[in-house]
């Protein structure tokens, strides 16, 4: 706008720098990531959601949060998400509660899981499809309190560990595949170490998760593996392959 003597107001860089700061202001506030417990319907696949994009706090995935989603808001908001294949869920009875299973819509051998009991989500199993590894999660969520290393086959004779890495404050637990043992037979946990699924619990202690997941057992991978005893974190290194008490 013109002044009345037909000069033009000056812009000063001052005024500039106080309109940009409006603005980026404005844009930062509105593109935060959302803390609503409310489906986002995104394509990223499970595992690097929960521990890369985290479109809710932790232990939440997708709306669903263990120790608080009951049953059929689980079924609502699973039947929603983008990860789920039509027509998949399964249902069957487990020690004191009941197993949900469903399948991720790639025609490939995974998909996710949950524990109910008294009609409240217990524990959300999610499958890993991204390649994370360890050292990422650690750049992440910084080292974890507990971990436990059970050993296995790798193929058909070879002898190798695999490690659950415990953040129970966040109510997490990251389980990273199978690899061989060392040649002198001893299980060596190193950054390059690939997650292969992560288990949500509500959060609490190493020992209140071990003690939820051993209310249950059964033909599902998220019980039995939490039997074994937990070991202190203690950095990369060398690790003893405990067996159950």
């Amino acid at each position: 706008m013109m002044k009345p003597n037909g000069i033009q107001p000056k812009i000063t860089k001052r005024t500039q720098l106080c309109v940009f700061l409006v603005i980026l202001t404005f844009l930062l506030t509105d593109c935060r990531v959302p803390s609503a417990i409310t489906p986002t319907n995104s394509a990223v696949a499970p595992d690097k959601e929960v521990l890369a994009t985290q479109t809710c706090k932790l232990p939440c995935w997708q709306g669903i949060i263990p120790g608080e989603t009951s049953k059929d808001a689980f079924i609502n908001l699973i039947k929603q998400n983008p990860y789920f294949a039509p027509d998949s869920l399964e249902e069957y009875p487990v020690g004191s509660g009941t197993v949900i299973g469903w399948s991720y819509p790639n025609g490939l051998n995974n998909g996710g899981g949950v524990y109910i009991r008294e009609n409240t989500i217990q524990v959300l199993n999610l499958d890993a499809t991204s390649g994370i590894t360890m050292g990422e999660v650690i750049k992440r969520f910084g080292e974890p309190t507990m971990v436990q290393i059970d050993s296995g086959l790798v193929g058909d004779h070879q002898a190798g560990f695999d490690v659950r890495a415990y953040y129970p404050q966040s109510g997490l637990v990251v389980h990273f595949a199978r690899k061989l043992f060392s040649t002198d037979f001893r299980a060596v946990v190193q950054p390059n170490l690939v997650v292969d699924e992560i288990t949500l619990f509500p959060p609490g202690s190493a020992e209140d998760i071990v003690s939820i997941a051993k209310r249950f057992h059964g033909p599902t991978r998220i019980a039995s593996i939490y039997l074994l005893p937990l070991q202190v974190w203690h950095g990369y290194g060398d690790y003893e392959v405990l067996r159950p008490p």
